[in-house]
């Protein structure tokens, strides 16, 4: 008895460690996905011309990106909408339409708010992880 006990005990265990290194993965690819859409859109923002092309390719990204947050569950519903949103706004809101695009330099507004989307987003990512597998004392 004490031996299937001990067995499941162990078994539990293993399964949990399988668990956070399959969730750790995937915010490692959310992150990587991340900070592609970061420096795609900024160097958009920042040319001197973007077309219909690079438009779509970074709308792509950012809907690669929420749906990986999505399948591996690393948010709730609400969060993840939220950061969605805040993460559009930044990026697709002002300045990605071709016919009336004008380059930006490092310090304008559209710059920092992708750059604060993104952080917020990655934060949010590690402390929900934090919160689901908190570390052993």
């Amino acid at each position: 008895m004490l031996v299937i006990i001990g067995w499941g005990i162990i078994n539990r265990q293993h399964n949990i460690r399988e668990d956070r290194k399959e969730t750790r993965a995937s915010i490692d690819r959310v992150k990587s996905y991340s900070y592609e859409l970061e420096t795609a859109s900024i160097k958009a923002h920042m040319s001197n011309e973007i077309t219909s092309d690079d438009a779509t390719c970074i709308n792509w990204k950012i809907k690669k990106l929420i749906d990986e947050i999505e399948y591996a569950a690393l948010l709730s519903n609400e969060e993840r909408n939220a950061h969605a949103k805040m993460l559009r706004r930044s990026i697709t809101l002002s300045n990605l339409d071709p016919s009336s695009h004008c380059a930006v330099s490092e310090q304008d507004k559209i710059i920092r708010d992708t750059r604060t989307a993104i952080d917020d987003l990655v934060s949010a990512i590690e402390k929900t992880f934090r919160g689901r597998y908190p570390l052993a004392k």
